[in-house]
C-alpha cells in the first residue's frame, strides 16, 4: 500500500522520500529479489524518478540484511538524514504503514 501511495503521489509531482524500518527493510535486500521482485521493481521506478528511500541499519542487522547486499540507490538512514528528510521546509509531510 505505501509503494502504490507513493507513486501515485510522485505522479502528482510530490516529492517522494520512503524510509524502510522493522521488516521492511527485507524489500532492500538483492538477496530476496526473488520473493519481493514486484517491491524492488516499484523502489526502483521511485528512485529513478527522483525518490529517497533510506533504510533503518538496525533492523537490516535485526534482520540480517548486510548493508553489501541493499539494492542499488537505497541509502543507509541515520539521525541526520532522517531529520533533514522530516524537517525540510513547512509543507513536510509524513505518514506511516
Amino acid at each position: 500500500m505505501a509503494l502504490v501511495f507513493a507513486s501515485r503521489q510522485q505522479q502528482l509531482g510530490r516529492p517522494i522520500t520512503l524510509f524502510l524500518k522493522d521488516r521492511g527493510v527485507l524489500l532492500s535486500s538483492t538477496k530476496n529479489a526473488d520473493k519481493f521482485k514486484e517491491h524492488q521493481e516499484v523502489l526502483s521506478g521511485l528512485i529513478d524518478r527522483g525518490a529517497t528511500v533510506l533504510v533503518r541499519p538496525m533492523c537490516m542487522e535485526h534482520y540480517g540484511v548486510d548493508k553489501t547486499d541493499l539494492a542499488p540507490g537505497l541509502k543507509l538512514s541515520n539521525p541526520e538524514v532522517v531529520g533533514d528528510a522530516l524537517f525540510a521546509d513547512d509543507n513536510t509531510k509524513s505518514l506511516t504503514w
